[in-house]
């Protein structure tokens, strides 16, 4: 699996690129959910009809805001390269009714025990390494707002939100980090947004599939 580091350091130029536009609440179908399965990982998951499959390949026509400016699409572009270096099968999911929001799923490439000391020193390395990065200097403010533990009968999940401000451009961008650990493996979801809504709910829909 990538460092956390260098996974935080794309996180950052993900967020530096965000668009400014309006949130809007989501409200949870599971009757208009659709089921994806993922690249070569045997498991599936269970999206809103708006969340469209997309790769680095074709994310400048499925999220039309890269188009208005060639280094926001140089910096995703690289982004998502450097995932692959992680996972060779990422799975990158756009939400079309939205200006800038979209995820990427990786698999870890070893299993994560989620329990209050490894959720707390995750926290602690996300936040240290935002802190490394004097984005202050450049007018930017990182705050944690979500910082937890849950679990059903089937995974435990260790959730992080941030949101970032850009004082200059008085604009918020989100991203919002899931490790997700079931018996056999460690799923990571990593979500961009402008929206302070997130996937939460649907990551209880991840299914084993043998």
């Amino acid at each position: 699996m990538m460092p956390l580091s260098k996974l935080i350091a794309i996180f950052s130029l993900l967020i530096l690129i965000g668009c400014d536009s309006k949130s809007k609440q989501e409200t949870v179908n599971w009757e208009n959910a659709i089921e994806h399965y993922l690249r070569g990982k045997q498991v599936s998951i269970k999206l809103p009809e708006s969340f469209k499959v997309s790769s680095r390949y074709r994310i400048k026509e499925d999220l039309p805001a890269l188009n208005d400016n060639e280094a926001r699409s140089i910096v995703v572009q690289k982004a998502l390269e450097k995932f692959e270096n992680s996972d060779s099968e990422i799975d990158l999911y756009i939400d079309t009714t939205s200006q800038y929001r979209f995820f990427v799923i990786l698999d870890s490439d070893e299993k994560i025990s989620i329990d209050k000391s490894a959720a707390a020193k995750l926290g602690r390395v996300l936040m240290e390494d935002y802190e490394k990065m004097n984005l202050s200097k450049r007018g930017i403010e990182v705050k944690k707002l979500v910082s937890t533990i849950k679990q059903n009968n089937i995974q435990k999940m260790a959730k992080f939100k941030f949101e970032v401000l850009n004082k200059r451009k008085k604009m918020k961008t989100y991203v919002t980090s899931f490790f997700i650990t079931n018996s056999t493996r460690t799923l990571i979801i990593h979500e961009f947004s402008d929206s302070i809504e997130d996937m939460e709910y649907y990551t209880w829909s991840i299914n084993e599939n043998y």
